[in-house]
């Protein structure tokens, strides 16, 4: 897609307020089969959430009444104008199994083997896609992941031109037959949950897709409701005006753009290799994962009524260039966690996710950082989140694999954030974070302050590194660095007035601070100096 993108980003513009998000989806559903029936995610096996109302849908014959039975408790409702109905029932402790029944007349529906646990929303773009065979630990993971109460759903990839109001999955038990594909930071980040609560059973549901944008994961109404976003929607404008047939036939225009970008690929691999005598056309056609809106059409809001503990998340290299959207990443990233609460209707639930890692990508600088450097402020400012660092998972085999296998320790660490944030165990959860109110200048020195390092500070391999500083003319160099406590004090020879340090500033470093409990500092700056 070759029309211009303009950005425009204000630092400290208000995120406006999400108004009547849910009552406009509520208004989009239609439903045009008579059959009872749930949702088509409701299968056996499936998890339920505890201590929140248990909402379960489906849709009828517009008119009929519906009789929901979960165990022996029972709930009535009828279909509304669109064949829609909804019954409430109340909290429940962790437990099960159960059945879920409905009936209509003559018509019956069931679901077996129901549990009622924690349910997690796994969502991102490809790491967390990919499976627990591509991971370190593999054999053993797989080996060792039979476990009754620990339940895995994984929503096929469906990017959507128009909000869909339902899903086709199926749940299944962990095994090694269902973990082996399933997300490997997701499966890890369940069974250290596992490991630390066993009686409470775990529903996890995969719902992210590889080079997605954040926007993707946005619906209309929200984008719609900022104007900061507003450009997106004229980007959807563009493409509905060039292929009208999205409205209709998005499998099929999706398919033929991918078809369309795969031969664009394989023309130019041919071209260099001299196989073609002529450079091959510039293909437009769009790319369906970088359309915003689509994954949270097909993906997102066909899960939306349903209760959830919280989610879990690893995604914003896709939005790392060009530079200015790294920088819109600081206001769309926490736009899109506002958003997804407002429309869950579950107040603020935990959202934990993953720091983009240390890879060998010089073509990605300097949006890279700013990304990560996004992701840190968000930590730093949206409530009931936390930031989970993976500057020491540096992959020295092969500098360039974004898909490294060290996946798993991902995945613990999100547990321990979940076991701090949403289970309120006392555990340390974080690496040091950067604090601006206890960092100062000390004379021709700069002391460091952080939160998350309470026990102090510690080096990971012996010496600290990857410490820059400046004065006034805004040129960094190698500083040294030594540890105080809970801070670092970091200087230079050739800086005589320092004004800003900078630690892990860019794409191939990685981490040299831990804290005590082994867990690495985030990358940081001090200053806010123009990026270009």
């Amino acid at each position: 897609m070759n029309h211009a993108l303009t950005l425009l980003f204000h630092r400290n513009r208000a995120i406006i307020p999400l108004v009547g998000l849910a009552l406009v989806f509520l208004s989009q559903e239609t439903h045009a089969d008579d059959r009872l029936r749930f949702p088509g995610w409701f299968t056996d096996h499936m998890v339920l959430q505890r201590d929140k109302k248990i909402h379960v849908w489906g849709w009828a014959k517009v008119g009929d009444m519906i009789q929901v039975t979960l165990s022996t408790e029972k709930e009535n409702a009828t279909a509304d104008s669109k064949g829609r109905w909804d019954v409430f029932f109340v909290p429940r402790p962790a437990g099960g199994p159960f059945v879920l029944k409905a009936e209509s007349g003559s018509e019956q529906i069931q679901v077996s083997d129901v549990l009622i646990g924690d349910v997690w929303v796994i969502g991102g773009q490809s790491n967390m896609n990919i499976a627990v065979r591509d991971g370190d630990e593999a054999v053993e993971a797989i080996k060792a992941s039979t476990d009754d109460k620990l339940r895995l759903i994984h929503f096929p990839k469906r990017p959507e031109w128009e909000p869909q109001i339902d899903n086709t999955a199926q749940w299944e038990k962990a095994s090694p037959q269902s973990v082996t594909t399933f997300s490997c930071v997701g499966y890890h980040f369940a069974r250290k949950l596992r490991g630390e609560m066993r009686d409470v059973p775990i529903g996890m549901i995969q719902a992210a897709v590889g080079s997605t944008c954040a926007e993707a994961w946005l619906s209309r109404d929200a984008l719609g409701q900022n104007q900061a976003f507003a450009h997106y929607l004229k980007d959807l404008d563009a493409v509905e005006a060039k292929y009208p047939e999205v409205k209709t036939s998005m499998v099929e225009i999706g398919t033929k753009w991918n078809r369309l970008r795969k031969d664009h690929i394989q023309a130019g691999i041919d071209f260099r290799a001299g196989k073609l005598k002529e450079r091959p056309p510039v293909n437009d056609a769009p790319y369906a994962r970088a359309l915003p809106c689509l994954m949270h059409n097909g993906m997102i809001r066909p899960l939306q009524p349903f209760a959830i503990r919280g989610v879990i998340w690893w995604q914003g290299g896709s939005n790392a260039k060009p530079t200015e959207k790294a920088f819109e990443y600081r206001e769309l990233f926490p736009y899109l966690i506002e958003t997804w609460r407002k429309e869950w209707g579950q107040g603020d639930f935990p959202f934990l996710f993953a720091q983009e890692p240390t890879l060998k990508w010089d073509f990605m600088e300097p949006g890279w950082m700013v990304v990560r450097e996004a992701q840190l402020m968000t930590a730093q400012k949206v409530k009931n989140t936390a930031i989970i660092i993976n500057s020491d998972q540096r992959y020295d085999k092969n500098p360039e694999l974004k898909h490294f296998p060290t996946k798993p320790v991902v995945g613990q660490r999100l547990a321990l954030a979940a076991l701090a944030l949403a289970y309120g165990k006392k555990v340390a959860f974080s690496g040091p974070l950067y604090d601006a109110s206890r960092t100062k200048v000390e004379g021709a020195k700069m002391r460091i302050g952080f939160i998350h390092a309470e026990s102090g500070l510690k080096m990971r391999q012996g010496k600290l590194e990857y410490f820059e500083i400046a004065g006034d003319d805004r040129k960094f160099v190698k500083a040294q660095a030594t540890i105080e406590g809970d801070t670092v004090v970091v200087w230079s020879e050739a800086v005589a007035h320092p004004r800003a340090d900078r630690y892990d500033w860019d794409t191939w470093t990685g981490a040299t601070l831990m804290n005590q409990a082994g867990l690495p500092a985030s990358p940081f700056r001090t200053d806010d100096w123009v990026i270009d």
